[in-house]
């Protein structure tokens, strides 16, 4: 059938193909049903809309985390530098302990009075120690046995030194 203007009704007819052409895209070329066995075709995803207070939280979520794992490491950072202080102090009181033996050792003075030994510097310690030496030295020895009168000549018992230093006469 046909109208009056020549052209036919109903389905068009497709025209013949030769080898390796494709036939023409029936419709508007819109068509997504699949030709063939080929799959069909994926529809374009939507560019999603940001939900910004979304965003905002994850954000500030992440901001929280990120100060208190700042915090924590302020705390452990702090704790090893006050044990680091510790040891340093621990370090200068025990070489100055060792500084003040060996100038006491150097200057001939007991053990005992290496304690006694004061300054902070080597020189004010060695200062210190020439000072202790001076009243550390022994004396002379004397007559143990010279009476207070000077005569040394007199040889005394122990018991009549003792009754002598007690002021019992006999």
């Amino acid at each position: 059938m046909t109208t009056g203007q020549g052209e036919p009704q109903g389905d068009p007819v497709p025209e013949p193909q030769g080898e390796g052409q494709q036939p023409p895209p029936q419709g508007d070329g819109k068509d997504t049903k699949p030709q063939g066995n080929a799959p069909p075709p994926k529809p374009k995803p939507k560019p999603a809309e940001t939900d910004w207070k979304a965003e905002a939280r994850k954000w500030e979520k992440q901001a929280k985390a990120d100060a208190e794992a700042r915090e924590n490491a302020k705390r452990i950072l702090e704790g090893k530098d006050a044990e680091l202080t510790a040891a340093q102090q621990a370090t200068a009181a025990a070489d100055l302990t060792r500084m003040r033996y060996e100038i006491a050792y150097a200057n001939n003075l007991p053990p005992d009075l290496a304690e006694r030994l004061r300054g902070d510097t080597e020189d004010e310690i060695k200062e210190d120690a020439k000072k202790l030496a001076a009243y550390a030295k022994p004396k002379p020895k004397s007559d143990a046995r010279a009476d207070d009168k000077g005569g040394g000549d007199t040889k005394e018992s122990p018991n009549e030194m003792l009754r002598r230093l007690a002021g019992v006469r006999t």
